[in-house]
């Protein structure tokens, strides 16, 4: 327990770091991993957001509706999350390399 205490302490205590601080490996696998996240969620959500909208038209809005609502928001707000993040580091990757 004392190991795991210690990283905990040694995570929430340390310094933050920018993106523009990681070597650009680290840059390019966070990007990598957070488009890949946020390419996936966009498919999952263009498939399911359209087909929610149809049928919340016939049906109305129910309890499930609405469930089902600020579920879609919560995988919309990780799609957006992630690629922010995939943005930045394309950003930061481009301003090192191409310029």
């Amino acid at each position: 327990m004392r190991i795991f205490d210690g990283v905990v302490l040694k995570i929430t205590k340390g310094k933050k770091e920018k993106f523009s601080d990681l070597a650009d490996w680290a840059v390019a696998i966070m990007g990598a991993a957070a488009f890949f996240i946020a390419g996936f969620l966009g498919l999952v959500l263009s498939d399911v957001v359209p087909e929610t909208i149809k049928i919340s038209n016939k049906v109305g809005i129910t309890l499930d509706g609405l469930l089902l609502g600020v579920l879609l928001l919560a995988l919309s707000l990780k799609f957006w999350f992630f690629g922010n993040i995939a943005a930045r580091c394309n950003g930061i990757l481009y301003e090192r390399w191409f310029q």
